[in-house]
């Protein structure tokens, strides 16, 4: 469910469940990635 949920929001993790950020991650990426599983949790609560 995670996982699909993932998907839907174009976000793509390893095995559904781990994220790793790097140098190349911006400020912009990174806070629009957490507005996405924002998103998500909103959902699932």
């Amino acid at each position: 469910e995670m996982g699909a949920a993932l998907v839907d929001q174009e976000i793509i993790s390893v095995s559904g469940s781990r994220f790793y950020t790097c140098m190349l991650h911006s400020d912009e990426i990174i806070n629009e990635t957490i507005g996405k599983i924002d998103n998500i949790c909103q959902k699932i609560e």
